[in-house]
C-alpha cells in the first residue's frame, strides 16, 4: 500500500478519518470561537440592558467587532495547529502516526488541507455568517462586517478618485491621481489577505512538528527572532542605498511631485503600482517554501 505515493481512494478515507480525528481534537474549541459573534452580542446587549435598568439593549458596536475577529484569529492561528497536529511529534502517538498504511505525501496532504484550509476557512465563513446573523437581528450592532469587507470597500474602490481630496492632489493632474487612486485602490482588496493568513497556520503547523513542547509559544518566539534578524540585516542596507537619493531630494529645495518619486524610487513605485501582483506572488514563494520544509520535516520524522 506504500508503493505509491497518491492513490485517490485510499487519500479520501485516510482523509475523512483525520478530519474526524481533528473534529475529536479540537472540534469543541473550534465552535466556542468562531461562535463568539453571537456570545459577545448576547453578553455586551444583557450587560447594557441591566445597567440601564431595562430601558436599553446595545449589541456589539461595529470597531470592537472587528477587533474582536482580528484577536479571535490570531489565537486560532497559534494555538490550533498544535492542538491538531501536535501529538506528531509525541514518541507513543506519534510512532503511531507514521504507522498508519498510507503514503507520508498524503498524511502531508491531509495535514495541510486540515490545518490550513478548512480550519481557517470554516472559521471565516462561520463567524462572518453569524456576525451577519447578529446584525440582522440586532439593529444595534451596525452593519456587519460581511457587509463592511464586500460591498462597501467595493463601492470605495469604485468612486475612490472622487473621495480623494483634489486640492491635495491637483498639482499631480486628473491622470496622476487616478493613478495613485488606483494604487490605493488594488491595496483595499481584501482577498490579499487570504494567503497572508495562511501563511499563519502554515507556520504554526510547521512549528507544532518541530518542537516537542511548548509548540506555540517556541514557534512565535522563533518568529520574532528570525523577523528581528531579518529586520537588523536589511534595514542597514536599506538606508544606505536610500540615504544618497533622500538626501539629493532634501537638497534639491523643490517640491516633491509623483513624477519625482518615479524617477528617485523606480521599484518602490513600480512595487506600489502592482502590489496585487507583488504580494501575491512573494506570499505564493513563501508558503511553497514553508509547505515545503513542512513535507521535509515530515518526511524526515522517526520516533
Amino acid at each position: 500500500m506504500e508503493s505509491a505515493a497518491f492513490n485517490f481512494n485510499r487519500f479520501r478515507n485516510y482523509f475523512r478519518s483525520d478530519f474526524l480525528n481533528c473534529v475529536r481534537n479540537y472540534g469543541i474549541s473550534f465552535l466556542v470561537l468562531s461562535t463568539m459573534a453571537v456570545t459577545t452580542d448576547i453578553f455586551n446587549g444583557l450587560l447594557s440592558f441591566t445597567l440601564s435598568g431595562g430601558q436599553e439593549w446595545h449589541g456589539m458596536i461595529e470597531p470592537v467587532r472587528f477587533l474582536l475577529f482580528f484577536i479571535i484569529l490570531v489565537v486560532l492561528t497559534i494555538v490550533s495547529p498544535a492542538k491538531l497536529y501536535g501529538y506528531v511529534t509525541d514518541k507513543k502517538e506519534g510512532a503511531a502516526f507514521l504507522m498508519i498504511p498510507v503514503s507520508r505525501f498524503e498524511k502531508f496532504l491531509s495535514m495541510v488541507l486540515n490545518a490550513c484550509v478548512i480550519v481557517p476557512l470554516l472559521f471565516i465563513i462561520v463567524y462572518l455568517g453569524l456576525d451577519l446573523l447578529v446584525c440582522r437581528l440586532d439593529p444595534t450592532c451596525g452593519v456587519s462586517m460581511l457587509h463592511r469587507l464586500t460591498v462597501d470597500i467595493a463601492d470605495l474602490k469604485t468612486n475612490l478618485v472622487n473621495t480623494i481630496p483634489m486640492e491635495e492632489f491637483s498639482e499631480m493632474g486628473e491622470a496622476n491621481a487616478k493613478e495613485m487612486a488606483g494604487i490605493i485602490s488594488s491595496a483595499l482588496n481584501p482577498w490579499l489577505f487570504l494567503d497572508d493568513i495562511a501563511s499563519g497556520f502554515i507556520i504554526f503547523l510547521l512549528g507544532a512538528l518541530i518542537f516537542k513542547s511548548g509548540k506555540a509559544g517556541k514557534t512565535l518566539g522563533s518568529l520574532i527572532l528570525i523577523t528581528l534578524s531579518l529586520e537588523m540585516i536589511l534595514s542597514p542596507v536599506i538606508g544606505f542605498t536610500m540615504f544618497s537619493k533622500l538626501h539629493s531630494i532634501s537638497m534639491s529645495g523643490a517640491d516633491f511631485s509623483l513624477e519625482d518619486f518615479r524617477s528617485y524610487f523606480p521599484f518602490i513605485y513600480w512595487s506600489l503600482k502592482h502590489v496585487a501582483l507583488l504580494d501575491t506572488v512573494s506570499d505564493t514563494l513563501v508558503n511553497c517554501l514553508l509547505l515545503f520544509l513542512v513535507w521535509l520535516r515530515l518526511k524526515k520524522m522517526k520516533h
